[in-house]
């Protein structure tokens, strides 16, 4: 995981569980997908955050990731998770997908929530 983005989660981590030892290990995609694939009958790592979900689909397949349900599961939207229950989890971020209204009227498309899906997005 690059940095900023994985700052302050190992230190959390042993603030709240002094008895954990939390090696964080930073490679590319590839080394880091390559190398729980190979560790696969021996794994060597408890948990995995910041790599592509293409490989952690990989992973999931392999039967490399545990599924997790987490408190407050039922406030998250069914569309917006994983229909396995409990549910397999390839991701941290998600992105919303939003358009503006005026160049929308300007082409005689009309307003959201009435307006057609965008056929490309930019």
């Amino acid at each position: 995981m690059r940095q900023p983005k994985g700052e302050g989660h190992s230190g959390t981590t042993e603030k709240e569980h002094p008895d954990i030892k939390v090696n964080i290990v930073r490679d590319s995609t590839g080394v880091v997908t390559a190398k729980l694939l190979a560790e696969k009958d021996n794994p060597q790592a408890d948990a995995v955050w910041g790599l592509a979900a293409t490989s952690l689909l990989v992973a999931d397949q392999q039967g490399l990731l545990e599924p997790y349900a987490p408190a407050g599961l039922d406030r998250i939207l069914p569309e917006f998770r994983d229909s396995q229950n409990p549910p397999h989890w390839v991701g941290i971020d998600t992105y919303p997908a939003s358009h503006n209204e005026l160049p929308l009227q300007k082409q005689g498309r009309g307003s959201p929530p009435t307006a057609p899906l965008p056929s490309q997005w930019v």
